[in-house]
């Protein structure tokens, strides 16, 4: 069996356990190949759900027959592809991004119980991890949640934690500023450079006509506000520290490091 093949029959275990947990499945980024990094946040959110049409599974299919997919919706959700692309990966390096539970809720229903859920998920991460993950690949927790839930199960590779890009975890930016002050004043990342990511992350992923609709949201949106800029300079602190702790690297944005440029 392929690589294609074995992930298309772990996609149906995901389903099917989502089904029986009465949750809403919202299909991951499929990787081509065994990836470099992996990123392991908590579970997918139905924060993108309408409330007032009242019925969030119909919703959730409609979007779903549509092309979308998981890490794939926010403003947020690019921002991580993008700083993911810039300060972690090199070269020819991929990354794949995924949750410890794979059934969509609301951030009340997920606060239930979490690490009793997220045991009962665990011998599919395993399943995933031996298929998408190489013998060398660094496992990144996305929230103290997942890194305190996979340092207790000793996971293989697992090299460090990132914040997770909640708006409450937004407004709480900035740990790595004090630290890295002259990186800091001239990190001026540019938001069309996060959506031109936005574009190809939708296009590798074959979102159709959905992603130009979400791009035409994003275009409309508040960009990199202050509090999304500390946010990505966390990110690329921890990333280049993961990568390789003893020599921090450069982007490949130069625009990212012009102290003339302005916020975008």
């Amino acid at each position: 069996m392929n690589f294609h093949d074995a992930y298309a029959v772990l996609d149906g275990k995901f389903r099917k356990k989502v089904e029986e947990e009465g949750s809403e499945y919202i299909p991951l980024i499929p990787p081509e190949r065994p990836v470099d990094f992996v990123l392991i946040a908590k579970e997918p959110s139905l924060g993108f759900v309408d409330g007032s049409k009242g019925n969030p599974s119909s919703e959730v299919h409609e979007k779903r027959i549509r092309g979308l997919k998981n890490f794939a919706w926010s403003f947020e959700d690019f921002m991580l592809h993008f700083c993911i692309r810039e300060f972690l990966c090199q070269r020819q390096e991929s990354y794949y991004l995924t949750d410890l539970a794979k059934g969509a809720m609301t951030v009340n229903a997920a606060s239930q119980s979490p690490f009793d859920r997220y045991e009962d998920w665990y011998e599919l991460l395993q399943m995933e991890l031996g298929l998408v993950a190489t013998p060398v690949a660094k496992i990144i927790s996305v929230g103290t949640d997942v890194s305190k839930f996979l340092t207790g199960k000793c996971v293989h590779g697992h090299s460090g934690t990132i914040m997770h890009y909640s708006g409450r975890a937004v407004a709480r930016a900035g740990v790595e500023i004090p630290g890295n002050k002259e990186a800091w004043d001239q990190f001026h990342p540019k938001s069309e450079h996060v959506l031109e990511v936005a574009g190809k992350v939708m296009d590798e992923a074959s979102m159709g006509q959905l992603s130009d609709e979400i791009l035409s949201r994003l275009q409309k949106g508040s960009g990199i506000t202050e509090p999304r800029r500390r946010l990505m300079f966390d990110y690329k602190i921890r990333f280049e520290r993961i990568r390789d702790p003893d020599n921090l690297g450069w982007p490949r944005y130069r625009e990212c490091w012009d102290i003339s440029s302005e916020p975008g």
